[in-house]
């Protein structure tokens, strides 16, 4: 009895494992428009084309452009270090899709980054999920935001990506590290909010009563 207990205990948390391993972190959103390109602080990390304003030393993955369909890829191995060193305040990953008129919206099957050999992060699509804004334009069609903070792991730990990309009809498509907007403002807490409201309020009473 005793062990059938451990068993599926053991089976229980083995599940629970899975699906927070499996379960979707990631969200695909449109690009502002040409808001995001490839340039030395934006580097390619797979891409059909040459990318050649990449950081020196930052090494990126180019498939084999040209009568392909569907590309499974994985980027280079970064360190937490040197990413952190270039996106203090995190990345995003831009897309730049290129599409032919009249040959029907690409897919985005999934796209995933891995630290130490684990899938941290996922994106998986559904059919036809990324068509072109702005077919052939060198900026990002769509933005993946919501990477894991890579604070929290030792500099010298693993990241790598990995996407597929399938019903490609035109030319090469790029992806690429963006940087995080800065926060331009941070919230006041409520108590905060509370005193400065009675503080004006307490303002306006005296003027009322000093036109009086």
């Amino acid at each position: 009895m005793l062990k059938q207990f451990f068993t599926i205990g053991a089976a229980l948390g083995l599940l629970a494992f899975n699906t927070s391993v499996s379960a979707e972190t990631l969200s695909l959103t449109a690009a502002p428009d040409k808001t995001y390109n490839h340039t030395e602080n934006s580097p390619c990390i797979i891409s059909g084309q040459s990318c050649n304003k990449q950081p020196d030393g930052f090494d990126f993955t180019k498939y084999a452009n040209g009568g392909v369909t569907t590309v499974t890829e994985s980027s280079p191995t970064y360190t937490v270090g040197w990413l952190l060193n270039m996106f203090a305040s995190g990345f995003s990953v831009g897309i730049d899709i290129n599409e032919a008129k009249g040959k029907g919206a690409q897919t985005l099957d999934f796209f995933y980054m891995l630290v130490n050999g684990t899938i941290v992060d996922r994106y998986d699509g559904s059919k036809e999920n990324v068509p072109t804004t702005a077919n052939g334009e060198g900026f990002a069609d769509y933005l993946l935001t919501g990477f894991t903070d890579l604070n929290g792991y030792a500099s010298d730990a693993t990241v790598q990506f990995k996407l597929k990309l399938s019903g490609m009809n035109d030319g090469p498509e790029s992806f690429f590290l963006v940087a995080n907007p800065a926060v331009s403002a941070v919230p006041l807490p409520a108590s905060a909010l509370f005193m400065m409201t009675g503080l004006g309020g307490m303002a306006l009473r005296r003027r009322r009563q000093s036109v009086q």
